[in-house]
């Protein structure tokens, strides 16, 4: 479950095309990092919004950085 300054956060991400992986900051901090994706997954998320990034964190596919 997600804290409240979770839902309210803002996030935005930084795309590693090399290791095709997200760093995504909470209100501009580095928090957490996707597992590598494949090709097409990765393309996919090129253009996540905030809100699509606080609903990949209830997916098990990240750790904390």
């Amino acid at each position: 479950m997600m804290t409240k300054e979770q839902l309210n956060a803002v996030y935005t991400a930084k795309a590693n095309h090399r290791q095709r992986t997200f760093t995504v900051y909470m209100d501009g901090k580095k928090t957490w990092r996707t597992y590598p994706m494949d090709k097409y997954e990765f393309q996919d998320c090129l253009n996540n919004t905030s809100n699509d990034w606080r609903q990949w964190l209830s997916s098990d596919d990240w750790y904390r950085i």
